[in-house]
C-alpha cells in the first residue's frame, strides 16, 4: 500500500496507527506528520513522520511497516527527534511522475 500512496493519500492517514515488525514482535507507531518536500516535472518527494508509541529503541534501518489496513511494505526509518511523547521516526519517499 505505502508503495503506491502519494502525498495526498498519506495526509489522510495522519493520526492513524501503524506498526513495524521486528524479530522480537511488533512496535506500535502513529503517523503524526506528512510533509511535502517538493516536486518537479519528474518526481514528487514527501516524508512521513511517526511517533514510536512503544517507546522502543528503533534504530535507523529498513523495517516492514504494517498499515492500518494490515498491508505491508518495506520502508527505511530514521530516528530524527526525541520528544516527551517518544521518539520520532521519518521515512522519505520519492515518486516518479511517469
Amino acid at each position: 500500500m505505502i508503495d503506491r500512496l502519494n502525498y495526498e493519500q498519506c495526509a489522510e492517514l495522519i493520526n492513524s496507527d501503524f506498526s513495524v515488525k521486528e524479530s522480537e514482535g511488533k512496535i506500535s507507531l502513529r503517523l503524526v506528520k506528512v510533509e511535502n518536500l517538493g516536486e518537479n516535472n519528474e518526481s514528487t518527494s514527501f516524508s512521513l513522520r511517526f511517533l514510536d508509541l512503544s517507546k522502543s529503541a528503533v534504530e535507523q534501518g529498513t523495517y516492514t511497516l504494517v498499515t492500518p489496513q494490515g498491508e505491508e511494505s518495506l520502508v527505511f526509518l530514521v530516528p530524527i527527534e526525541e520528544t516527551r511523547e517518544g521518539r520520532i521516526l521519518e521515512a522519505v519517499f520519492n515518486r516518479n511522475s511517469f
